[in-house]
């Protein structure tokens, strides 16, 4: 059970009480959002800017609540195509978690993209990341294996081979860092991306 309590700060007296009821550790932060929107609305906060606002965050392991949403941030920056700035946000969640393995993560993609091009830090931090699979899910594991696999320029393990599609996350997210993509259009070579193209 999470419970919440909204206390008068000049009285001191309890306003409103909130409560979820908590099903596995997995859960914890959808309780938190569930409470935080009966919040929003008991406060009077109309449910479309509650909503615009709102975002899920990503379901990865994190020890810091700070760590996770600068992640969450830097996600969305680079979906963006605003690379430097998550680049920024993914350190700031190494620094807020410097075990988080899925920042590395992140940083290790962005040091193997044609903006950053470094390859040896790509490979310290993917290897980082995977030094302690115990703090990692086994989806985490597998995404982190996958994403050193493509960018090393290997299959993953088991992995079917196929052209990417433009509408691969993959595939996308590379074409948008000015990474190499196949292009289905000229024999499956690869050509270079730039943001925003």
């Amino acid at each position: 059970m999470l419970a919440a309590e909204l206390i008068n700060p000049r009285t001191a007296a309890v306003v409103r009480s909130y409560a979820q009821r908590v099903r596995g550790s997995g859960r914890i932060l959808n309780a938190v959002d569930a409470i935080a929107g009966d919040l929003r609305r008991d406060l009077g906060e109309s449910l479309y800017p509650a909503h615009a606002a709102s975002r899920p965050l990503p379901r990865v392991t994190t020890a810091s609540l700070a760590a996770l949403q600068d992640y969450a941030d830097g996600e969305a920056r680079w979906r963006a195509g605003r690379l430097a700035a998550a680049v920024a946000l993914y350190r700031a969640a190494l620094a807020a978690d410097p075990g988080f393995a899925m920042a590395r993560t992140a940083l290790a993609s962005a040091d193997r993209s044609y903006i950053y091009n470094d390859p040896a830090d790509c490979r310290a931090e993917y290897q980082w990341a995977l030094a302690r699979p115990e703090r990692l899910t086994a989806r985490e594991l597998m995404a982190i294996r996958a994403n050193r696999a493509a960018d090393s320029g290997q299959a993953a393990a088991g992995a079917e081979r196929r052209e990417p599609s433009v509408g691969d996350g993959l595939h996308a997210r590379r074409a948008r860092a000015g990474r190499p993509v196949a292009d289905p259009g000229r024999g499956g070579q690869l050509q270079p991306r730039m943001p925003g193209h």
